[in-house]
């Protein structure tokens, strides 16, 4: 997944700019990609639901304003928006807009 990431901004001209987040209060985020002025948070999980716990790094990451939008990348097939994080199949990433 961070392999897609990256290549779709090698492909758009453009120098990845992708990094790992881990906070020491806990906040954790699988990848960070700045676009720009806009920071996406994103989180990696294999399975196909989500669970509740799932959203739990990202959406700490937003509150603390690391970030301004926030993705859950899953092994589901329905995209869709859960407090206020996209949520995003594995199977959708060719679509998924890692260049803003």
């Amino acid at each position: 997944m961070v392999a897609e990431a990256y290549k779709a901004h090698v492909h758009a001209g453009l120098v990845p700019q992708l990094y790992h987040l881990r906070e020491t209060r806990g906040a954790k985020v699988d990848l960070v990609v700045e676009r720009g002025v806009e920071r996406l948070l994103v989180e990696v999980r294999s399975g196909a639901t989500v669970a509740s716990d799932a959203l739990g790094g990202v959406r700490a990451a937003l509150a603390d304003g690391v970030g301004t939008k926030a993705r859950l990348v899953y092994g589901g097939h329905d995209a869709g928006v859960r407090s206020g994080v996209e949520l995003w199949p594995w199977a959708a990433l060719n679509d998924a807009a890692w260049v803003g």
